[in-house]
């Protein structure tokens, strides 16, 4: 669900106004219900955490029970381990994903029908309207970091059941784990948006004069390019990634790269204090480009293993991934807004002249939110997926076919992703660990596989740039300044 913030985020940027309270209500009463709607989540939460942990102290008390008939029958103690804790956990789980929809619902719910958009912009005006828009984000967000509060002690319990011990993180160190790679997404767009907020403020929309485009794309183009530059050094400290530190492991990489004739500034480790086992690349520019491997996977990996996961991320650089995973967006936001303006301007005024109801219900840009997410889902999620193969099979060539298959499943082990079904909203970007390590192994036993792939994927890639590229240049041929109201 980190992708939840982002979608909302992006909605609360696609509208400028919002409905009224129902029932003649005043803003100070239509904060405090909204707030009041948002703390049921958490009370919800709460009781879920509860009760798990209440089924969980049930099992203890019968494996107590067996364990005191034992030793009373035979002198010697047992050590009963029953099933009962995995379904417990697994349904922890599910209601934890259950909630989260349900405060997406209770958010949305607050911002249209309670007037919580409508009743802060009476107090957040003039030059502080760019933070309006993460103010109206701090109810859901509190809600998120309250119910981390109380899912604690439960994940704690599935942690030593699972691995024994009591290595577990503090509470607080629990819930900053959880802002980092939530806000991971979140907080570069964020400070993005609040700066494209400012700049409308500054120079106007950008469409009225001939001479306020020009800055304003210069401006935007700046803006642009720095957060590009700066991101990677922002989400180090975002996610307090430290150096690795001197070694064979960190030798090793240092001279895998140099082989590849791949520059990197620095090789970083990510404490999630032993929860994960992930790595990613940053940076568009070796000057301010990163590797990150999380502390888990330099715990559980081989050498080998951690070569492989190393050369799938360098992968994703050597194939130019991220220059055209950000040319796609790019233009697929610009003809998605365009075809969505022309489509409401043309359907608008016959359901207004017909009196049709629908004429309410269409005349609302959160359609174009619910357009802009199925296209990502089904667009760039299989663009993504296929991207991944191509790092996939990079790694395999920079430490062999064994030692990435190896790496992929164990990721799956310590993550607890399940192989063939780990559902939509975990796969739709890499696809299912059974997929991938099915496709190396028949890759790795028929090679012409892989050429086969590469040209098929790559006539896929430039086509669907080469579309995008054509439709905006006609679009700016015809509407030169229109395609700005899309970035």
């Amino acid at each position: 669900m980190t992708f939840a913030p982002l979608l909302l985020l992006f909605l609360l940027y696609l509208q400028t106004d919002w409905p009224p309270a129902p029932f003649d209500l005043t803003p100070d009463q239509a904060i405090v219900l909204s707030i009041a709607a948002q703390g049921l989540v958490v009370v919800t939460a709460a009781i879920l955490a509860g009760v798990t942990r209440f089924r969980l102290r049930l099992v203890d008390v019968a494996e107590l029970r067996l364990e005191l008939l034992a030793l009373y029958a035979t002198g010697v103690p047992l050590r009963f381990r029953l099933n009962d804790r995995s379904p417990i956990l697994r349904a922890f789980s599910r209601g934890k994903f259950r909630i989260a929809i349900l405060s997406i619902a209770v958010f949305l719910a607050c911002l249209y029908g309670l007037g919580w958009g409508w009743a802060m912009k009476q107090f957040i005006v003039g030059w502080w309207t760019p933070f309006l828009k993460p103010v109206l984000l701090l109810p859901y967000l509190v809600g998120m970091v309250m119910s981390w509060f109380f899912y604690y002690e439960t994940d704690r319990a599935a942690h030593d059941d699972f691995w024994g011990g009591s290595d577990y993180h503090s509470r607080s160190a629990y819930i900053v784990l959880h802002l980092r790679h939530n806000f991971l997404l979140l907080a570069p767009q964020l400070l993005l948006m609040m700066g494209l907020e400012s700049l409308h403020l500054f120079v106007g929309d950008g469409e009225q004069s001939d001479d306020v485009p020009i800055l304003y794309i210069a401006l935007l183009a700046g803006l642009l390019v720095t957060a590009l530059i700066l991101l990677p050094y922002a989400l180090r400290l975002l996610l307090g990634l430290r150096p690795m530190p001197s070694g064979p492991v960190r030798d090793h990489l240092l001279a895998t790269a140099k082989r590849l004739r791949f520059r990197v500034s620095d090789i970083l480790v990510w404490n999630t204090r032993r929860t994960q086992a992930n790595a990613l690349v940053t940076g568009m520019l070796p000057i301010l480009r990163y590797v990150v491997l999380t502390d888990r996977m330099l715990e559980e990996f081989s050498i080998e293993e951690i070569e492989a996961v190393f050369g799938h991320e360098v992968g994703h650089i050597k194939h130019h991934h991220m220059p055209f995973y950000m040319l796609f967006l790019i233009l697929s936001l610009v003809i998605l807004g365009t075809g969505y303006e022309l489509a409401t301007q043309w359907v608008l005024p016959t359901l207004k002249t017909s009196g049709s109801f629908l004429a309410d219900v269409v005349d609302h840009r959160e359609w174009y939110l619910g357009l802009v997410a199925v296209y990502m889902f089904v667009c760039f999620g299989y663009l993504s997926r296929r991207c991944e193969r191509q790092a996939d099979l990079f790694g395999c060539h920079v430490a062999g076919f064994p030692p990435f298959i190896r790496a992929l499943e164990k990721v799956a082990d310590i993550n607890g992703i399940p192989r063939q079904r780990p559902g939509w909203f975990a796969a739709w970007q890499h696809g299912t660990i059974a997929e991938r390590v099915d496709f190396l192994r028949r890759t790795d036993v028929e090679p012409d596989l892989e050429s086969t792939f590469q040209r098929r994927f790559a006539w896929v890639k430039w086509t669907s740039l080469a579309s995008l590229a054509v439709a905006v240049g006609v679009l700016v041929a015809f509407k030169p300044w229109e395609w700005l109201r899309y970035l």
